[in-house]
């Protein structure tokens, strides 16, 4: 039987990644990690974050799904932290709400998506995800 504390997506993402390090885990049009190269993107990227966020605080993401994305999130895992994936097609008001809601100091998006940001009023430190690994 497997002990409570390992029952989460890290131990498991480690476990998969010891197990498979060479194998393809996601790919999109942009890139290919392998098992191994996702997790180190996504410690890097929590590494990162764990600098400018509290553990336990939302992390707002608003990306397109992708290779990256996935990074992204579970570096916001590896930090403590818990992401909300926003939906890059929804109209302003819902993610104005969604971000309303969250109340988040930060948020993760990409060069793209900056103009989009401006019309939200995000008021907290905006992470280019490139940038974060």
């Amino acid at each position: 039987m497997i002990a409570k504390e390992k029952l989460n997506i890290l131990w498991s993402l480690e476990q998969t990644a010891e197990k498979y390090a060479d194998r393809v885990a996601v790919s999109d049009v942009n890139q290919e990690l392998t098992w191994k190269e996702l997790v180190k993107k996504a410690q890097v990227i929590g590494a990162e974050l764990s600098e400018k966020v509290q553990p336990g605080n939302p992390v707002p993401v608003l990306l397109e799904k992708s290779s990256e994305t996935l990074a992204v999130m579970l570096g916001i895992v590896y930090a403590g932290c818990f992401y909300v994936l926003m939906d890059t097609k929804q109209p302003a008001s819902r993610l104005q709400q969604i971000l309303g809601i969250l109340d988040s100091d930060v948020i993760v998006t990409s060069e793209k998506y900056l103009k989009d940001l401006e019309k939200l009023e995000f008021k907290g430190k905006v992470l280019i995800a490139p940038d974060l690994a």
